[in-house]
């Protein structure tokens, strides 16, 4: 009876933990994008095997538990194997454009996508966020940028600026799945009505 109650404590705590992680690394993913105006969101849980570590320096209400993410935040753990994808309606834009061979050129060099890589000391939110600012960084002159933002603007003509000026396309981070060995997250672009 002894044995049983050690497992299914360990599956809670296994459970909780999991479930944290995952919320904290898809809140990390739109850490600084459109959106996030500004302040350090938090992940509250309501449960007395929730770790006292990353309680509030407050004395929180009883049972309202709260770690605060910031840029430094441990958002992937240590070991765990990261995949970094593009969304499909950029591969669905990449692949039909006559410059494919350049765009994937540059996806390369800028190391936007990976499969399975390993982190031993884990991922925290600047450098998790990286890869949407990788995309970000080919948002100039290059062929990449230039073919996405065109696909955007011809899909959604009507998205106007507050001022009247035609929308402008942005990068985006999405997590995709999170599990004790691996993470999937895409990047992806998108664009919006107005000026949010």
């Amino acid at each position: 009876r002894s044995s049983n109650h050690h497992d299914i404590y360990y599956q809670a705590l296994q459970d909780l933990a999991l479930s944290l992680a995952k919320t904290r690394a898809r809140m990390a993913c739109g850490f600084g994008g459109k959106g996030h105006f500004c302040g350090y969101p938090s992940v509250r849980w309501e449960n007395e095997l929730g770790p006292k570590v990353y309680s509030t320096k407050l004395r929180p209400p009883k049972g309202d538990m709260r770690t605060k993410i910031t840029r430094s935040t441990q958002v992937i753990h240590a070991g765990a194997l990261l995949t970094v994808r593009l969304e499909q309606n950029l591969k669905s834009t990449i692949q039909s454009s006559s410059l494919k061979t350049t765009i994937q050129q540059e996806l390369h060099e800028e190391n936007i996508v990976q499969e399975d890589v390993q982190y031993p000391t884990g991922v925290n939110v600047t450098e998790l966020t990286e890869f949407r600012r990788r995309l970000n960084r080919s948002t100039g002159s290059s062929t990449l940028w230039e073919t996405i933002n065109r696909s955007l603007h011809e899909q959604h003509p009507e998205y106007r600026t507050i001022s009247g000026f035609p929308a402008e396309a942005y990068t985006t981070l999405r997590l995709i799945s999170y599990g004790v060995e691996n993470i999937v997250v895409e990047v992806g672009a998108s664009i919006s009505d107005g000026d949010y």
